[in-house]
């Protein structure tokens, strides 16, 4: 009964808005967008970051395939970079850019610098990067691979982050009204997760073995390798030197002696 009620209610909004379709203006939009950023702020802001993300990583698939035979866009490597959008980066820039409000409050150009120098050089390479590459990988189904990953490839994504982002964050922050900044922040994303996207799904340069599978390396070429180091530095010598002892003792012991020179 539950499930046919809502599926009644569902149908009920699906009729609604394609009945006044033709009334749906841009300013409705935005002030309906308005209202839930009032009243539900993270949930809002997450939503729209998760839309972002996603429009980010297809434009990332489509300009830069991984394969240039298949073009395909990868659903799951999508689903995987929108869930992170809503989930992680919404929520965290929600929460990152209201204590940056309340510790230096307004738009003076001191409380502006103070704002982005604590976002880019202490929040974006400390906090977001290394979520999201650890997050991706986990996602990857390779949580092994996050310190090569990050080894890899967290001093270029810094370097191009602080290209982008240190000033579009001195406008977000000194003329974007608090509530709209991070819709700034996913608008100017979105061209900076097309380069995330590429970044964070690149292979690693440096495949980093499983424990079984070095040990087959260790029995199979490590080992012979000693093995035959050990045996050409240790088999006896041929030599006249080892013809000095070919001479029983009269013990009959079988213990040998040096011969004597005549």
């Amino acid at each position: 009964m539950n499930f046919r009620s809502a599926f009644r209610r569902a149908a009920a909004s699906v009729r609604h808005f394609s009945q006044n379709s033709a009334d749906f203006e841009p300013a409705s939009v935005w002030s309906t967008y308005n209202r839930y950023l009032a009243e539900k702020p993270v949930m809002t802001k997450s939503i729209t970051s998760g839309v972002i993300a996603f429009v980010g990583d297809v434009a990332c698939q489509k300009l830069f395939p991984a394969d240039k035979d298949n073009n395909k866009v990868d659903w799951k490597r999508t689903a995987n970079f929108t869930i992170m959008g809503a989930v992680l980066i919404g929520p965290m820039l929600h929460h990152w850019y209201s204590l940056l409000g309340s510790k230096f409050p307004g738009t003076s150009t001191l409380a502006t610098l103070y704002r982005v120098g604590f976002d880019q050089f202490l929040f974006a390479p400390f906090a977001i990067l290394p979520a999201v590459f650890s997050f991706t990988q986990v996602f990857n189904g390779t949580p092994e691979l996050i310190p090569q990953k990050l080894h890899e490839e967290w001093m270029p994504t810094c370097i191009a982050n602080f290209a982008l982002w240190i000033p579009a964050q001195l406008i977000n922050f000194k003329f974007v009204s608090p509530q709209y900044q991070v819709l700034f922040a996913n608008v100017v994303g979105l061209f900076w997760n097309v380069y995330l996207s590429a970044a964070t799904n690149k292979s690693v340069k440096t495949p980093v073995l499983k424990v079984d599978e070095a040990i087959i390396v260790v029995v199979e070429e490590v080992v012979p390798t000693e093995i035959a180091k050990f045996a050409k530095n240790e088999a006896p010598k041929d030599t006249a030197e080892n013809a000095r002892f070919s001479e029983p003792t009269a013990d009959g012991k079988g213990e040998k002696k040096p011969s004597k020179k005549v």
